[in-house]
């Protein structure tokens, strides 16, 4: 199947993408339920006999692995895609650009460190990035280590205002293979990722200077709304399957329910009101404890799919209680246990969970089997098969 966007191009719709558009979009039962099964670069560089150091250095790239991932395991994925693969925004502000500057501290088969650093009329700020064999790149240093110093010149660094472009860029290799769409994360989310020090750092913060985080809170929601305004006006929007909102670092099993709402909910609103008025279904991640936060985007959002609902201990989402509770309008996207079943099961745990699950929450549509998070880098490939393998036999509608 081929659709055509507004420029005349057409582009194959996969069997995956007409699935999980039928289930994002309320449009009726899929042949059966989508299956994702949560793997990154950092699991799919094995199949191109490559590390996640090789990832590092641009050989294979991110995007190349998981196109062959999506190929060998024929699932039904979100792809993966940074924000700025959707969208190539340009700095706007007074005077040069910023241009980040790059240190390798290490580089060896084991390990890959670099530093990067910014040089503003506002100071300096930088960050590190760790890659270790066989493992995701992590943040080990982040910009913001003085809140009221480096805050101002990693603001000059994102631009006060930025130039959008009028169409989203896309990447044509994967186009059609699952959905996708551009996204941004909840402003505790966003601050965790940015503030040096970590979720303990970041709870201080909301903590002891609660004026000067509302300000740096205003001044994120500001440039997300500017940037989803403009998203929702390209020429290709057609391309766009759901708005994704990344909320880890809001998960109440980090943080809690008063900073949730405090600071989230209202960010959260104001982005699922935007993206409802503008035909665009939004998909929020909130993994760890999250029952009360789903409660909270069923009964005062427009939020449209919520995702990965762990279950225990993880978390503390019982599959079948969120169905009956909240599968009235949010698609529920979860929940399989990745660092105990998908990493440590045997493919029997594996295919009684997934029956398990298909039992809970299939029933009427609205349901797309997934991970409760990422799944590990050492999961078995036996287990992955086995989860989309009895998906495909027992999800059929």
């Amino acid at each position: 199947m081929t659709a055509q966007n507004d420029s005349g191009e057409n582009h194959v719709v996969s069997p995956a993408l007409r699935r999980i558009r039928r289930v994002i979009r309320r449009e009726g039962l899929p042949d059966c339920v989508p299956v994702e099964i949560g793997i990154g670069p950092w699991y799919a560089c094995k199949l191109l006999n490559a590390t996640t150091i090789d990832l590092v250095h641009g050989s294979p790239t991110p995007q190349e692995c998981m196109l062959e991932a999506y190929r060998r395991y024929n699932y039904d994925p979100w792809l993966w895609a940074s924000n700025s693969v959707w969208m190539e925004s340009k700095w706007a502000g007074e005077g040069t650009e910023p241009m980040i500057e790059d240190e390798v501290l290490c580089d060896t088969p084991e390990e890959h460190l670099v530093r990067q650093s910014v040089r503003t009329p506002l100071g300096t700020v930088s960050w590190k990035a760790r890659t270790i064999l066989g493992q995701p790149s992590v943040n080990v240093e982040a910009p913001i280590k003085e809140p009221e110093r480096d805050w101002p010149a990693y603001r000059h660094f994102l631009g006060e205002h930025r130039v959008y472009p009028s169409a989203l860029c896309v990447d044509r290799t994967m186009l059609g293979c699952g959905a996708g769409g551009p996204g941004t994360c909840l402003p505790i989310a966003w601050w965790q990722w940015v503030r040096d020090g970590g979720m303990a750092e970041v709870v201080a913060d909301l903590l002891e200077r609660p004026e000067f985080m509302r300000e740096v809170f205003d001044w994120y929601t500001r440039r997300t709304l500017e940037e989803l305004d403009a998203i929702t006006n390209v020429d290709n929007r057609e391309l766009i399957d759901a708005y994704f909102i990344q909320g880890s670092a809001s998960s109440l099993s980090l943080s809690s329910l008063d900073f949730f709402t405090g600071y989230d909910l209202p960010f959260l609103k104001s982005i699922t009101e935007r993206t409802k008025a503008a035909g665009i279904p939004s998909h929020l991640h909130v993994c760890g404890r999250s029952f009360e936060i789903v409660a909270l985007c069923h009964d005062e959002t427009d939020l449209d799919i919520m995702e990965p609902l762990e279950s225990p201990p993880g978390g503390n989402c019982d599959l079948g209680k969120v169905k009956r509770r909240f599968g009235d309008r949010l698609v529920l996207k979860g929940n399989l246990n990745t660092y105990g079943l998908l990493a440590r099961g045997t493919v029997a745990q594996v295919q009684k969970a997934v029956k398990r699950a298909l039992q809970e929450a299939m029933p009427g549509g609205g349901f797309w089997l997934a991970t409760g998070d990422q799944t590990p880098a050492d999961a078995p490939e036996e287990n992955l098969l086995a989860m989309i393998e009895t998906a495909r036999e027992y999800g059929r509608y």
